[in-house]
C-alpha cells in the first residue's frame, strides 16, 4: 500500500502538479477569492489579509478534543486544572 503512495507522490512531483496546486491557490488568495474548502476560515484569512489582522478561533480546529483543552488552558478555574 505504501508503494502506491510513494509511486503515485512521486508522479505529481515529477510532472509539477504540485506547483500547479499551489499557484492556483495563491492566485486565488491574492485575488481575494476562494482559498479552497480545505483551508480553515482563520488560515485563509491569515493568508489574504496577513496574520496581524487575524485572530484565531478555536471551533475552526476538527477535533473537539482540542478544542476542549484550549478552552480549558484558556480560562482555568484553578492551577491544578492546567
Amino acid at each position: 500500500m505504501l508503494q502506491i503512495f510513494v509511486i503515485i507522490i512521486y508522479t505529481a512531483r515529477e510532472k509539477d502538479y504540485y506547483r500547479l496546486v499551489d499557484m492556483m491557490i495563491a492566485w486565488s488568495v491574492i485575488h481575494g477569492g476562494p482559498g479552497g474548502n480545505f483551508l480553515s476560515k482563520t488560515l485563509y484569512n491569515a493568508l489574504a489579509y496577513g496574520i496581524e489582522n487575524v485572530s484565531a478561533d478555536p471551533r475552526d480546529l476538527p477535533s473537539s478534543t482540542m478544542q476542549e483543552k484550549i478552552a480549558l488552558v484558556s480560562a482555568p478555574l484553578s492551577y491544578s486544572q492546567i
